[in-house]
């Protein structure tokens, strides 16, 4: 009794395979929307990584040899956040 069970849930999940197979497809006049949709986000990523690669690049080259040594001095001995680099005594 269980084989036929299990025969009977192999077959509708297969019908639900092949619903779904069917439910991906696109039309012709939806495949050039969505490749502008993907194509704008891959836009919007290539944009926002090069930006901050950017802006990054000049924070960073623009600290003096201390400061960018006291910013990567490990955490103090009070075991807390890295210690704030003082540029006035």
């Amino acid at each position: 009794m269980s084989s036929q069970t299990g025969r009977a849930g192999d077959y509708a999940s297969s019908l639900a395979l092949e619903d779904a197979h069917q439910r991906i497809r696109f039309t012709r006049e939806e495949m050039p929307r969505l490749l502008g949709m993907f194509g704008f986000i891959a836009a919007l990523h290539v944009i926002g990584w090069g930006l901050f690669t950017h802006y990054n690049s000049i924070s960073w080259s623009r600290m003096s040899a201390s400061t960018r040594a006291n910013s990567l001095r490990t955490v103090d001995s009070s075991g807390g956040a890295p210690t704030p680099s003082r540029a006035r005594s």
